[in-house]
């Protein structure tokens, strides 16, 4: 798993690169709908090799606790992917982000946090 998951992740980056990209996909909501749905295969395979190999989530505990920090990350998104979106209209081509700046910050603060409150798990003795 986590060598399916390695090359999963290169599968990810490298085409991501503007440049070869549009030379790979011409589409680019085709391309955006494959790197989603690959990037949720990585997503899962990390998860069963790290719950799979026992060597951090060797308690029950801690693999309840990694299972609710993930479905809490994984509700998050998806509430904010369906959520209300607002239209934002562009004057020039740039896209105009600010409107989702802020909402784009609040998923790495979130992670950090899980990140921070599961390495905090993992570090309690049996």
């Amino acid at each position: 798993a986590g060598l399916v998951a390695t090359a999963l992740l290169l599968v990810l980056v490298v085409p991501s690169i503007t440049g070869l990209r549009r030379r790979i996909w011409r589409d680019y909501r085709r391309f955006k709908r494959l790197h989603a749905w690959l990037a949720i295969a990585c997503v899962v395979f990390i998860a069963w090799h790290v719950a799979g190999s026992r060597f951090y989530l060797n308690t029950p505990v801690k693999l309840a606790l990694a299972g609710a920090a993930a479905s809490a990350l994984l509700a998050y998104y998806l509430r904010t992917r369906r959520g209300s979106r607002r239209r934002v209209r562009c004057s020039s081509r740039q896209r105009a982000s600010a409107a989702y700046s802020q909402l784009l910050s609040y998923g790495p603060a979130l992670l950090l946090v899980i990140l921070t409150l599961a390495i905090v798990a993992l570090r309690v003795p049996d």
